[in-house]
Protein backbone atom coordinates (compact mmCIF):
# COMPACT_ATOMS: atom_id res chain seq x y z
CA UNK A 1 0.00 0.00 0.00
CA UNK A 2 1.54 3.48 -1.18
CA UNK A 3 2.16 6.38 1.91
CA UNK A 4 -0.63 9.28 1.64
CA UNK A 5 -2.11 11.58 3.51
CA UNK A 6 -4.49 10.52 5.65
CA UNK A 7 -6.31 13.29 8.36
CA UNK A 8 -5.63 16.72 10.70
CA UNK A 9 -7.22 18.14 13.30
CA UNK A 10 -6.47 21.53 14.33
CA UNK A 11 -7.28 24.26 17.12
CA UNK A 12 -6.23 27.28 19.49
CA UNK A 13 -6.30 28.20 23.08
CA UNK A 14 -5.87 30.62 25.34
CA UNK A 15 -4.33 31.09 29.30
CA UNK A 16 -4.00 26.79 28.96
CA UNK A 17 -1.15 24.88 30.49
CA UNK A 18 -2.36 21.55 28.24
CA UNK A 19 -4.80 21.03 24.96
CA UNK A 20 -6.30 18.72 23.96
CA UNK A 21 -7.32 17.32 20.09
CA UNK A 22 -9.55 14.28 19.42
CA UNK A 23 -8.09 13.08 15.91
CA UNK A 24 -9.45 10.64 13.55
CA UNK A 25 -7.01 8.45 11.76
CA UNK A 26 -8.69 6.21 8.97
CA UNK A 27 -5.61 4.52 7.32
CA UNK A 28 -4.07 1.37 8.80
CA UNK A 29 0.03 1.53 9.43
CA UNK A 30 -0.65 5.05 10.71
CA UNK A 31 2.50 7.55 11.18
CA UNK A 32 1.11 10.79 13.42
CA UNK A 33 3.35 14.07 13.55
CA UNK A 34 1.83 16.72 16.46
CA UNK A 35 2.79 20.28 16.71
CA UNK A 36 2.55 22.81 19.22
CA UNK A 37 3.02 26.51 18.16
CA UNK A 38 3.34 29.45 21.66
CA UNK A 39 4.11 32.82 21.52
CA UNK A 40 5.81 32.74 24.85
CA UNK A 41 8.76 30.88 24.64
CA UNK A 42 7.92 26.78 25.67
CA UNK A 43 11.56 25.93 25.96
CA UNK A 44 11.97 22.26 27.92
CA UNK A 45 8.30 22.48 29.30
CA UNK A 46 6.18 20.76 26.67
CA UNK A 47 5.51 17.09 25.99
CA UNK A 48 2.67 15.02 24.02
CA UNK A 49 0.59 11.70 23.92
CA UNK A 50 -1.01 9.91 21.47
CA UNK A 51 -3.86 7.67 23.02
CA UNK A 52 -1.83 7.92 26.22
CA UNK A 53 1.41 6.96 24.41
CA UNK A 54 4.29 8.92 24.88
CA UNK A 55 5.22 11.05 21.57
CA UNK A 56 9.23 11.23 20.61
CA UNK A 57 10.23 14.94 20.37
CA UNK A 58 11.99 15.54 16.99
CA UNK A 59 12.08 19.03 16.96
CA UNK A 60 12.37 22.44 19.31
CA UNK A 61 12.89 25.98 17.58
CA UNK A 62 12.29 28.98 18.73
CA UNK A 63 13.23 32.94 17.99
CA UNK A 64 12.74 35.34 21.05
CA UNK A 65 9.22 34.41 22.41
CA UNK A 66 7.61 32.16 19.08
CA UNK A 67 8.32 28.75 19.16
CA UNK A 68 6.98 25.41 17.54
CA UNK A 69 7.37 22.09 18.89
CA UNK A 70 7.56 18.80 16.57
CA UNK A 71 6.67 15.07 17.78
CA UNK A 72 5.92 12.15 15.68
CA UNK A 73 5.07 8.49 16.64
CA UNK A 74 4.72 5.56 13.93
CA UNK A 75 2.15 2.88 13.84
CA UNK A 76 -0.77 4.67 15.80
CA UNK A 77 -3.86 3.07 15.96
CA UNK A 78 -6.90 3.67 13.77
CA UNK A 79 -10.29 5.61 15.17
CA UNK A 80 -10.70 8.55 17.28
CA UNK A 81 -8.15 9.25 20.00
CA UNK A 82 -7.10 12.01 22.22
CA UNK A 83 -3.58 14.01 21.35
CA UNK A 84 -2.87 15.62 24.73
CA UNK A 85 -0.04 18.33 25.08
CA UNK A 86 0.92 19.47 28.16
CA UNK A 87 3.02 22.24 29.30
CA UNK A 88 4.54 24.42 32.96
CA UNK A 89 3.49 27.75 32.13
CA UNK A 90 0.13 29.38 30.95
CA UNK A 91 0.52 30.34 27.60
CA UNK A 92 -2.02 30.90 24.60
CA UNK A 93 -1.42 28.11 22.04
CA UNK A 94 -2.40 26.66 18.48
CA UNK A 95 -1.94 23.07 18.34
CA UNK A 96 -2.13 20.48 15.15
CA UNK A 97 -1.92 16.92 14.35
CA UNK A 98 -1.37 14.91 10.97
CA UNK A 99 -1.63 11.36 10.16
CA UNK A 100 -0.56 9.50 7.46
CA UNK A 101 -1.51 5.86 5.81
CA UNK A 102 1.22 3.45 4.81
CA UNK A 103 4.06 4.48 6.80
CA UNK A 104 6.51 2.90 8.40
CA UNK A 105 5.57 1.62 11.43
CA UNK A 106 8.49 2.23 13.56
CA UNK A 107 8.07 3.80 16.83
CA UNK A 108 9.70 6.94 15.02
CA UNK A 109 8.90 7.19 11.80
CA UNK A 110 10.90 10.69 10.84
CA UNK A 111 13.78 10.20 8.40
CA UNK A 112 15.07 13.93 8.91
CA UNK A 113 14.14 17.03 10.12
CA UNK A 114 15.33 21.07 10.11
CA UNK A 115 14.31 24.14 11.12
CA UNK A 116 15.19 27.54 10.57
CA UNK A 117 14.32 31.51 12.09
CA UNK A 118 14.02 35.41 11.54
CA UNK A 119 12.73 38.49 12.14
CA UNK A 120 11.53 40.83 9.79
CA UNK A 121 8.38 41.51 7.33
CA UNK A 122 7.01 38.82 5.46
CA UNK A 123 9.64 36.66 6.27
CA UNK A 124 10.48 33.33 4.57
CA UNK A 125 11.78 30.45 5.60
CA UNK A 126 12.64 27.34 4.07
CA UNK A 127 14.29 24.16 5.61
CA UNK A 128 15.55 21.00 3.09
CA UNK A 129 15.71 17.38 4.82
CA UNK A 130 16.81 14.25 3.36
CA UNK A 131 13.75 12.25 1.82
CA UNK A 132 13.22 9.20 -1.18
CA UNK A 133 9.92 9.04 -3.17
CA UNK A 134 6.86 7.76 -2.38
CA UNK A 135 7.64 9.14 1.34
CA UNK A 136 6.23 12.35 2.62
CA UNK A 137 7.15 15.43 3.87
CA UNK A 138 5.40 18.03 6.23
CA UNK A 139 6.40 21.61 7.97
CA UNK A 140 5.00 24.46 9.84
CA UNK A 141 5.68 27.96 10.62
CA UNK A 142 4.78 30.10 13.32
CA UNK A 143 4.65 33.69 13.63
CA UNK A 144 4.35 36.46 16.10
CA UNK A 145 1.34 37.86 14.60
CA UNK A 146 -1.81 36.14 15.35
CA UNK A 147 -4.92 36.13 12.94
CA UNK A 148 -2.41 37.25 10.26
CA UNK A 149 -2.56 34.44 7.76
CA UNK A 150 0.85 33.13 6.06
CA UNK A 151 1.05 31.02 2.78
CA UNK A 152 2.89 27.73 1.89
CA UNK A 153 5.47 27.68 -0.84
CA UNK A 154 4.18 26.65 -4.46
CA UNK A 155 3.08 22.50 -4.56
CA UNK A 156 2.61 22.31 -0.48
CA UNK A 157 -0.91 21.65 0.44
CA UNK A 158 -1.80 23.72 3.60
CA UNK A 159 -4.13 22.18 6.22
CA UNK A 160 -4.18 25.04 8.55
CA UNK A 161 -3.21 28.46 9.52
CA UNK A 162 -4.96 29.95 12.89
CA UNK A 163 -4.14 32.54 15.37
CA UNK A 164 -4.60 34.04 18.24
CA UNK A 165 -3.30 36.86 20.61
CA UNK A 166 0.41 36.73 19.92
CA UNK A 167 0.86 33.74 17.70
CA UNK A 168 -0.11 32.19 14.20
CA UNK A 169 0.75 28.60 13.51
CA UNK A 170 0.38 26.72 10.09
CA UNK A 171 0.88 23.48 8.68
CA UNK A 172 1.49 21.70 5.11
CA UNK A 173 2.67 18.49 3.45
CA UNK A 174 3.77 17.09 0.37
CA UNK A 175 5.20 14.24 -1.48
CA UNK A 176 8.79 13.91 -1.41
CA UNK A 177 11.47 14.09 -3.99
CA UNK A 178 13.98 11.47 -4.14
CA UNK A 179 17.47 12.81 -2.88
CA UNK A 180 16.07 16.29 -0.71
CA UNK A 181 13.22 18.03 -0.44
CA UNK A 182 12.45 21.91 0.46
CA UNK A 183 9.43 23.36 2.30
CA UNK A 184 8.72 26.85 3.08
CA UNK A 185 6.61 29.11 4.43
CA UNK A 186 5.92 33.24 4.07
CA UNK A 187 4.45 35.05 6.90
CA UNK A 188 1.99 38.34 6.87
CA UNK A 189 3.26 41.87 6.34
CA UNK A 190 3.27 42.85 9.99
CA UNK A 191 7.13 43.31 11.81
CA UNK A 192 7.42 39.71 13.79
CA UNK A 193 9.49 36.52 14.61
CA UNK A 194 9.44 33.66 12.74
CA UNK A 195 10.26 30.03 13.33
CA UNK A 196 10.01 27.10 11.27
CA UNK A 197 10.75 23.25 10.85
CA UNK A 198 10.32 20.25 8.33
CA UNK A 199 10.80 17.02 8.45
CA UNK A 200 10.18 13.90 6.45
CA UNK A 201 7.87 10.86 7.24
CA UNK A 202 9.39 7.41 6.45
CA UNK A 203 7.34 4.90 4.14
CA UNK A 204 8.56 1.14 4.91
CA UNK A 205 11.27 -0.38 3.45
CA UNK A 206 11.18 -1.45 -0.30
CA UNK A 207 9.22 -4.64 -0.54
CA UNK A 208 8.80 -4.50 3.35
CA UNK A 209 4.70 -4.81 3.49
CA UNK A 210 5.30 -7.96 1.08
CA UNK A 211 8.16 -9.70 3.08
CA UNK A 212 6.25 -9.48 5.83
CA UNK A 213 3.21 -11.30 4.09
CA UNK A 214 5.73 -14.30 3.00
CA UNK A 215 6.95 -14.56 6.56
CA UNK A 216 3.31 -15.00 7.74
CA UNK A 217 2.64 -17.34 5.47
CA UNK A 218 6.07 -19.43 6.02
CA UNK A 219 5.54 -18.89 9.49
CA UNK A 220 1.55 -20.38 9.61
CA UNK A 221 3.21 -23.71 7.65
CA UNK A 222 6.08 -24.24 10.06
CA UNK A 223 3.48 -24.00 13.04
CA UNK A 224 1.23 -26.78 11.14
CA UNK A 225 4.16 -28.73 10.78
CA UNK A 226 4.88 -28.14 14.65
CA UNK A 227 1.22 -29.17 15.34
CA UNK A 228 1.00 -32.05 13.43
CA UNK A 229 -1.82 -30.02 11.62
CA UNK A 230 -2.51 -30.83 7.79
CA UNK A 231 -0.56 -28.61 5.13
CA UNK A 232 -2.29 -25.73 3.67
CA UNK A 233 -3.15 -26.23 0.41
CA UNK A 234 -0.86 -23.54 -1.55
CA UNK A 235 2.23 -25.71 -0.59
CA UNK A 236 0.90 -28.96 -1.24
CA UNK A 237 0.26 -27.72 -4.84
CA UNK A 238 3.61 -26.96 -5.09
CA UNK A 239 5.84 -29.98 -3.76
CA UNK A 240 3.24 -32.51 -2.63
CA UNK A 241 5.30 -35.61 -2.81
CA UNK A 242 8.40 -34.11 -1.26
CA UNK A 243 6.20 -33.22 1.92
CA UNK A 244 4.11 -36.37 1.80
CA UNK A 245 7.39 -38.05 2.46
CA UNK A 246 8.14 -35.83 4.78
CA UNK A 247 5.18 -36.19 7.07
CA UNK A 248 6.41 -40.40 6.82
CA UNK A 249 9.38 -39.25 8.11
CA UNK A 250 7.75 -37.36 11.21
CA UNK A 251 8.85 -34.45 10.89
CA UNK A 252 5.70 -32.80 11.17
CA UNK A 253 6.13 -33.15 14.89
Amino acid sequence: MAMAYDNKTSGSATSVTNNTLAHTGTGTTLAAVAWLYSGVGLAGEASCTYDSKAMTQICYKQQTNQDIYLWALGNVPSGAKNVVATWTSTRNIVMGVMTFSGANPTANPIRSSGSSSGTGTSVHLADTVNSALGEYCVDAMAGGQGLEAMAPDAGQTEVYDLGVTGIEGAASYKAASAGTTTMGYTTGGSSQNAVHITATITAPPAGGQVIFAMFKRWQDLYDRIRRGLPLPEWYLRRDRPAWAAAYKLGLRR
